[in-house]
Formats: structure tokens, C-alpha cells, sequence
């Protein structure tokens, strides 16, 4: 990868994927996407920046730049700890950011309904999950960094075109954390590069990790369309937050529960609630856990339960 990582990062980093002229499209997107590919063809035979014409800009971001991100995922998924990410790392995680398409500024300027210039969320997470680690973590500064400035987004008064794409982010970033800590600490040799010890997540590391995504986490428990589409789920970020780091997870999940087992107005947040102590019930009684206070509370969570119960509400 040393024979093309610099020139295609630097080609990444020199052009600015603006949502204002991203979004515009004067041809097919077959047509942009060959255009697109020969001008990356031409840039790796003549070792030179090609020159994008303004009215071919749109394919060139739409086309290439979701294959180079996917490229770039897996090279860091592929090679963690060996390919140095941190001259790169503010510029990264400020381009996803800005590929989420949030309404941000005075003007609350939207993003178009049809933008072509959001990453796609797999190669997305699997790329922020191969950052992570490493000496003084950088990625996960950055990353924190990320979380807090759009945490509010997660709140249940927000909605919008963008809330699908925070879900599935919130979704799946903690899952492919989960398969990381399993590459590095339980699953067997296998042919996929090994990750050097200094690079390997630590529990610091995850409690620091489940920190910053906590706040969003707990929001997003209470969202009416999560709670009425996605309660089979049983909230699958904070299961899997609870494995990283059930004493940090826990606790405020019970709190929550405990408090909404009291009201009367607000019945969703109980179903919510309940669906999310159903997901973390491994974390809960876990006796190799990092919260061994967990288990006292699983007697009196059924018990508190019962003068909810209501026929009349079969969700609950």
C-alpha cells in the first residue's frame, strides 16, 4: 500500500467535497462514474493531480470519493497499526462529519433530498473503528470530538432526513468495536493481519470509547420512531456499549428504568426502558462483569414490574 497511500490520501485531502456544488448534477450517474475512473486512471499513470472541469465535479466527488473511503477502511481495518493515520485524523473525521448532512449555521442551511456526498456508514465505521488505539489514542479525541458536536441530534424533539444515517451510526460503531475487542483478545489465528500489541484496545481505551457515545446513547432510548420501529432490537448500541463497559452503561440505564417504572404520563419511556434492560441483561448478570452490582438488581426490576402490567397494553 506504500505505493499509492500518499498520492491517493493527499488526492483525498486536496479536493473539498462542498455540499454546494456536490449536490449538482448536470449528467447519468454511469457517465459521471466512467469519467470519474479515468480521471483516477490518468492521476495514477502520470503521477499528477488531474484537473476536474467545474461540470464534471459532481461525478468525480460522487464516484470516486465513495470508493476511496471504502478503500481507505479497508486498508486500516486490514493493516491496524502498521499505516500512520494521524496527520490525516482531523480531516477525516471533519469530512464524515460534514457527510452527514446536518442542518448546522445561522441560516439552518439544509442538505438536498438527493445529496451524493455522504459515505456510506459501513465503510464509515469500520474505518473509525480501525483508527482507534494506539499511544495517547488521537482517534478517539477526535472522535469524542465528533459525538459531542452533534449529540444534541439525538434528542427526541429532533427529526429530520439525517436521523436515519445517525442511527445506523450509533448503531453499528459499537458492534464493530465488539468484533475488534474479539479479534484482538478471543478469536483464534486466522489469516488476517495480526494487530501489534501497542495497538490493541485496552480497557481505558473502551471505557474512554463508551464515554463519549454514551450521552447520544442514552437520548436515543427515548426516541418515539426507535421505540415504536425498533424495539425487537432491543437497542443494540447499548448492548453492546454494556459489553465493552457495563459499569459505565448500567448504572444509568437502571436509573432510568427504576424512574419510569413511577410515571403515569409517559408510558413509552417504561416499554423503551424495559427493551433496553432486555439488551443488557447479559452485562447484568454477568459474573465475570466489571459491575458485580448488577445482579442484586435483578430480583427487584421483575417485582417492581408488576403493578404496571396491564392487559390492555401488550407492548408493555
Amino acid at each position: 500500500f506504500r505505493l499509492w497511500f500518499d498520492e491517493l490520501m493527499n488526492l483525498w485531502m486536496s479536493v473539498q467535497n462542498q455540499p454546494s456544488w456536490e449536490g449538482v448534477s448536470t449528467h447519468t450517474a454511469h457517465t459521471q462514474h466512467v469519467l470519474a475512473s479515468c480521471s483516477v486512471c490518468c492521476f495514477i499513470a502520470h503521477h499528477h493531480q488531474p484537473v476536474v472541469p467545474a461540470h464534471l465535479s459532481s461525478g468525480f466527488s460522487a464516484g470516486v470519493w465513495q470508493h476511496l473511503v471504502n478503500l481507505f477502511a479497508r486498508l486500516a481495518n486490514d493493516n491496524i497499526g502498521y499505516v500512520d493515520w494521524t496527520p490525516y485524523l482531523p480531516t477525516i473525521f471533519t469530512r464524515i462529519l460534514r457527510s452527514l448532512n446536518l442542518p448546522v449555521g445561522v441560516g439552518q442551511m439544509a442538505a438536498p433530498r438527493y445529496l451524493t456526498n455522504s459515505y456510506d456508514i459501513g465503510h464509515v465505521v469500520l474505518w473509525i473503528t480501525a483508527l482507534l488505539g494506539g499511544a495517547g489514542n488521537p482517534a478517539q479525541k477526535e472522535l469524542s470530538r465528533l459525538f459531542g458536536s452533534m449529540a444534541s441530534f439525538y434528542h427526541p424533539s429532533n427529526h429530520g432526513r439525517w436521523q436515519s444515517r445517525l442511527m445506523r451510526l450509533l448503531q453499528r460503531l459499537p458492534a464493530s468495536v465488539v468484533r475488534r475487542v474479539h479479534r484482538e483478545r478471543y478469536a483464534g489465528p486466522t489469516w488476517i493481519t495480526p494487530v501489534p500489541e501497542h495497538q490493541r484496545l485496552s480497557d481505558a481505551d473502551l471505557q474512554d470509547f463508551t464515554r463519549s457515545l454514551l450521552g447520544a446513547a442514552l437520548l436515543a432510548m427515548f426516541r418515539y420512531s426507535v421505540v415504536v420501529r425498533a424495539a425487537a432490537a432491543r437497542r443494540p448500541w447499548l448492548r453492546d456499549l454494556g459489553l465493552l463497559s457495563p459499569e459505565l452503561v448500567v448504572p444509568p440505564v437502571l436509573e432510568r428504568t427504576f424512574a419510569a417504572m413511577q410515571t403515569l404520563t409517559e408510558p413509552h419511556t417504561l416499554t423503551a426502558s424495559l427493551s433496553c434492560m432486555v439488551g443488557l441483561a447479559r452485562s447484568l448478570v454477568d459474573p465475570a462483569s466489571r459491575y458485580p452490582e448488577g445482579r442484586a438488581n435483578v430480583t427487584p426490576a421483575p417485582h417492581g414490574l408488576l403493578p404496571g402490567v396491564d392487559p390492555n397494553d401488550l407492548s408493555k
